[in-house]
Formats: C-alpha cells, sequence, structure tokens
C-alpha cells in the first residue's frame, strides 16, 4: 500500500518518497498521537501493526473471518488466520473457562 502512495506523492523536486520513508513518516506520527492503546507499548507501531488491529477489532466485533479476509484483500484465509491466531489463542485459553469462586 506504501508503495503505491510513494507514487502518488512526490517531493517538491517531483520525484516520488520511497515507501520506506512513508513508513518511518508514518511511524512518528503514530508515535506523536499519545493513543491511548499505545501506552505501555515499546517499540515502533508501524502502518502494518494496523492491519493487525483492524483485523483483531473486526473479529471482536462480530465480523467472521471470511469478511476480514476480503476487506484486508488477503488472498488466502491462512493469512488472516495468522493475523488473529494470538488473539483467538488467548481467547481460548482454558483457564478463562474457570470460575472466579475458586480464585476467592
Amino acid at each position: 500500500m506504501l508503495f503505491a502512495i510513494s507514487k502518488i506523492l512526490t517531493t517538491n523536486k517531483g520525484k516520488p518518497y520511497s515507501p520506506k520513508y512513508l513508513s518511518q513518516f508514518v511511524i512518528d506520527k503514530i508515535r506523536e498521537t499519545n493513543l491511548p492503546f499505545l501506552e505501555g507499548r515499546h517499540g515502533n507501531i508501524s502502518p502494518h501493526f494496523f492491519r493487525h488491529y483492524f483485523a483483531i477489532q473486526s473479529l471482536i466485533n462480530g465480523a467472521d473471518i471470511y469478511r476480514i479476509q476480503q476487506t484486508l484483500d488477503h488472498e488466502s484465509i491462512k493469512t488472516t488466520e495468522i493475523y488473529l491466531e494470538k488473539m483467538v489463542k488467548k481467547e481460548n485459553n482454558a483457564a478463562l473457562k474457570w470460575d472466579e469462586k475458586i480464585f476467592k
């Protein structure tokens, strides 16, 4: 996606920005926002991070995996599954099925 954008946006000399430059620019702007969900995160939040975030939030809000796949334009459902794997694994953790009373 950034590659396509780099062809549209040009420097003041008419040259296209490199995808690497645009990616770093977006990372810097994200860092400047101080969005609440970024608190406590270490490292960069890349533009690609938002694709993963979108996929996870879509699943949480009831979208099925096939709709998420289509929206993200993944050729394979396997790619979408990779995006969602950590969250699904966490949700399916057997310990989350335990009754809270056990811990009181």
